[in-house]
């Protein structure tokens, strides 16, 4: 079952989106985040792949690089779109997604505030409602250049480069950042533990060090890059672009 939670325009470009949690009635089977609520970003009137095809997910992916091209090409996003996202659109469309009852029903729960899509893409207030209704939660927005600097209390800047990680260190967000196999880790920052390289130490669920500058957790975080389309984002890292 997924809940709506959100139905109207982007923050990021006034395309029609929808916000959906799911994850809250039964065990989610995700090896690294463990038992989380998921909520999700998206085009509330094409499907995601075709969203992704079209360019119409800057809706709720904004400037993120790992989208690709526009049309889907280069695209190193580690989000299988025929998985969550296309199950969570059907529900939607099919009307299966009901709006959530009341937020007491977050209360026992730690929340991934993106499970896909960025939660820029929704009002301020609504990310703090949902942050703050939860038991705990973890989150990430790739627009921090951009979006209302009062979501560092609650997401972590999504970082790509060196770059990204010094200035968005410069305008006070904690960071998560994407590298190559082998590179170097930052003054401030540590490996993820859920991840390979972290020896999956432990899961999202009980790590929560993901969680804004409200975080109890100081040290910015980082992971190896993962998932089917790794090799376009290792040769946006070399310069190569999308090709």
């Amino acid at each position: 079952m997924a809940y709506t939670l959100y139905e109207g325009p982007s923050m990021l470009d006034g395309g029609p989106i929808f916000a959906a949690v799911s994850g809250i009635d039964h065990v989610s089977t995700n090896r690294k985040t463990g038992h989380m609520a998921h909520i999700w970003y998206m085009r509330s009137d094409v499907p995601p792949i075709e969203a992704v095809h079209t360019g119409l997910d800057v809706s709720q992916c904004g400037a993120c690089i790992l989208r690709g091209d526009g049309t889907g090409k280069g695209r190193s996003c580690y989000v299988t779109l025929l998985r969550g996202p296309n199950a969570v659109y059907k529900a939607y469309r099919g009307g299966f997604s009901k709006p959530l009852p009341h937020l007491a029903m977050l209360a026992t729960e730690k929340i991934r505030l993106g499970a896909y899509g960025d939660p820029a893409s929704v009002p301020t207030n609504l990310t703090k409602l949902w942050a703050e209704s939860s038991y705990a939660f973890t989150g990430y927005t790739h627009q921090w250049r951009t979006c209302d600097p009062a979501l560092k209390r609650w997401l972590m800047a999504s970082c790509d480069n060196e770059e990204d990680y010094y200035l968005a260190k410069s305008m006070g967000w904690r960071t998560f950042r994407i590298k190559a196999k082998g590179e170097i880790y930052f003054a401030e920052e540590r490996n993820c533990p859920a991840s390979p390289e972290g020896g999956h130490k432990t899961v999202c669920a009980y790590c929560l060090r993901c969680g804004g500058t409200d975080s109890s957790n100081s040290r910015d975080v980082a992971i190896n890059v993962h998932g089917t389309g790794k090799k376009h984002f290792l040769k946006l890292l070399n310069g190569e672009g999308y090709e």
